[in-house]
């Protein structure tokens, strides 16, 4: 089975993500920039979002007010 990737904006894409998290399910998305590394390095490492409560030393992916999303 081949896996097919598309790229998209994340503005598109967040509605489907959070309708998939929002089911139970899970998202998994490609790490772009370079805030968190070495642990993720640009468009190399993925990450897999689950809805669940925030605890201490969790990654979260959040929105900032500019509108842009974070992964911390």
């Amino acid at each position: 089975m081949e896996i097919q990737m598309h790229t998209m904006p994340m503005e598109s894409l967040i509605k489907l993500i959070q309708l998939q998290l929002d089911e139970g399910g899970i998202a998994t998305l490609t790490v772009t920039g370079c805030s968190m590394e070495p642990l993720f390095r640009h468009r190399r490492d993925q990450v897999t979002l689950i809805r669940a409560e925030v605890k201490k030393g969790d990654i979260i992916l959040y929105r900032r007010e500019n509108g842009r999303f974070i992964l911390h």
